[in-house]
């Protein structure tokens, strides 16, 4: 069963480094009974196969030179356990692509597998050859931090716009502009695997919004991108940090299992191409050899009855990738109105809508339809306890103020204000929108300016 999947572009190095870096790989490995001797001669070409107790190792190389394309296949059993790790590295569009595909199978059907690990040779190959372009971005296992001037780019990402092949892991700010999760342990667990993408501010995330049809994770969530354009969202609802990572990583595991392999870089296609081109060779050389072309014939079929195989799982996936599609087209036409305002913070909207249902059931008629239907809406809605804190900090931080010192900078700033000075006056923005701005005399009139300057502002903003 397919445990691990991964495709990624190298920086540097060619399909014969690939191989060099599997050398250090299984030399290096804890649970290595082969002959280092055995894995030097893979390496220099000298053999094709090496084995020895329960690992086996073999190589494919589609031609003599560094940059042909090269397989190799690594089998072990631990236990009632089969372990098999297929890598296969080759040009594409000019550069070199590699894939690591993990499978697992119990010989007891009472023996549950253990929790899938990404493969150790991906993060040494990141190491050694470095991560490749990837559309707009690195293949790396460091976090790419966005700034202001990247709204486009991150529009493109997530809106399945960009030419990346890894998926998108978009971490949002919180509403407090803190991060919901450790970005740099993340990128480290999913190098190779996904492209961790960290947003700026929160007012970046209010930006894109309109371009993103409101598909952005915001408000702290972490939003998993695939380049076919579909999402997943992690929202941190009473969860450490540390599960909050193994979601999103389990979530861009699946996600990789599920996907399309690129033509060519699979085990079958490897051992096709190669049968074919023994083929080609035996006839160029004009050999009458009738056995060996029976066995390359019989390699070729056996590999394009597994192409076949994965070609029909491929199909069934492209039918499911399609439905999906249209669920989310259907989601962005028809009648269905799209809600393009984000919450400043958690529970702002909800609070605002049961106020206002709260209020209309006030002055409908009593025992009426509308009043049933208003009064199991004011159920369904809550109170924020958010807002709530948030209106009485404001009050406490300008009742009894005369002048904007240090502290009350920090305090306004903390609840989602910017501030200007400009002249005898003092701008107050609330979350980056003028339409919610505020004018504060630098030298109040009397003891009661700070106190109705709180009760100004709470109106309109609570």
């Amino acid at each position: 069963m397919l445990s691990f999947a991964a495709e990624f572009p190298l920086k540097s190095g060619t399909p014969s480094d690939i191989i060099r870096s599997i050398g250090v790989w299984l030399i290096n490995s804890p649970h290595r009974v082969l002959d280092e001797a055995d894995i030097r001669a893979l390496e220099n070409g000298e053999k094709d196969q090496i084995k020895a107790g329960d690992q086996n190792v073999e190589l494919i190389r589609l031609g003599d030179d560094e940059e042909s394309g090269i397989g190799v296949k690594h089998t072990s059993v631990d236990g009632k356990i089969i372990y098999s790790t297929t890598i296969v590295g080759r040009k594409r569009s000019g550069e070199t692509w590699v894939s690591v595909r993990t499978d697992r199978a119990s010989l007891d059907p009472q023996i549950s597998l253990r929790e899938a690990r990404k493969p150790q040779i991906i993060k040494l190959m990141l190491s050694q050859l470095g991560g490749g372009l990837d559309g707009e971005l690195w293949v790396q296992d460091l976090p790419h931090s966005l700034s202001e001037g990247d709204q486009g780019m991150a529009v493109r990402l997530l809106n399945g716009d960009s030419d990346n092949h890894l998926p998108v892991v978009y971490i949002s700010r919180t509403f407090r502009e803190e991060l919901s999760c450790d970005p740099k342990a993340l990128a480290r667990h999913l190098g190779g695997l996904a492209h961790v993408v960290v947003e700026p501010n929160r007012s970046f995330s209010r930006a894109i919004q309109p371009y993103t049809n409101s598909r952005n994770a915001y408000g702290g969530a972490i939003g998993i991108y695939l380049p076919t354009g579909q999402r997943s969202l992690i929202i941190p609802v009473d969860e450490d940090e540390w599960a909050l990572r193994k979601a999103a990583s389990e979530t861009v595991r699946e996600a990789l299992l599920t996907r399309l392999s690129l033509p060519g870089f699979s085990w079958p296609d490897i051992e096709a191409d190669k049968s074919r081109r023994n083929i080609e060779a035996l006839k160029s050389a004009g050999s009458t050899d009738l056995d060996a072309f029976v066995r390359e014939f019989d390699t070729e079929n056996q590999a394009l009855r597994e192409q076949n195989t994965a070609l029909e799982n491929e199909v069934r996936q492209l039918k499911i990738d399609l439905q999906n599609m249209n669920a989310v087209a259907a989601g962005q036409s028809g009648n269905t109105k799209q809600v393009s305002i984000q919450d400043y913070f958690p529970g702002e909207s909800e609070h605002f809508l049961k106020e206002a249902v709260e209020q209309a059931l006030s002055g409908v008629l009593e025992g009426s339809r509308r009043e049933f239907v208003l009064q199991e809406f004011a159920e369904r809605f809550n109170s924020s306890q958010e807002l709530i804190e948030r209106k009485e900090r404001l009050k406490s931080v300008l009742s009894g103020n005369d002048g904007l010192d240090a502290k009350t900078r920090k305090a306004l700033n903390d609840l989602g204000f910017s501030i200007s000075s400009d002249g005898k006056h003092h701008k107050l923005v609330y979350f980056g929108d003028e339409r919610l701005t505020f004018t504060m005399a630098k030298t109040a009139s009397d003891w009661r300016a700070g106190k109705n300057m709180a009760s100004d502002i709470s109106r309109k903003i609570f």
